[in-house]
């Protein structure tokens, strides 16, 4: 079944397990609890995959693909000290099944790609575009 993928379609281990296992590879301190998660990440698709960018910006490019079971992000290369190195909660967009019912309709997974400020009329729009570029 073809479908935008998040972290359980991906890896076979939760998410803070799964972080877990590269923290103690690049990071010297414990991971923080997950439970203690505070501010806001927003989730965006890139080549068909809910990832959240590092808000760490200027210092850090790491993405992680992300969960919907457990939506929660933290930077495992540079441990989100513009967070005070804690969890950040993740948000998902309301209409997410619609987007990626949109994206769906997009054969190649590279043509996959949502940011938050888009909306469902911008990916019918980018739709119609990418028939109209290959049929003509």
């Amino acid at each position: 079944m073809d479908k935008i993928v998040t972290h359980e379609d991906w890896q076979p281990v939760a998410l803070d397990q799964f972080i877990a296992g590269y923290w103690y590879r690049y990071r010297d301190d414990p991971l923080p609890l997950i439970h203690e998660a505070k501010g806001s990440a927003v989730a965006r698709i890139v080549h068909g995959r809910w990832i959240v960018q590092c808000p760490n910006v200027g210092n850090c490019n790491e993405a992680t693909v992300v969960s919907k079971r457990a939506p929660h992000f933290i930077c495992n290369l540079c441990g989100s000290p513009e967070n005070d190195g804690q969890w950040y909660n993740v948000a998902f967009p309301a209409d997410a099944r619609l987007i990626e019912a949109e994206l769906l309709k997009r054969g190649r997974r590279q043509n996959r790609n949502w940011e938050p400020h888009e909306t469902l009329d911008d990916l019918r729009r980018e739709n119609a575009a990418i028939v109209k570029a290959v049929c003509y």
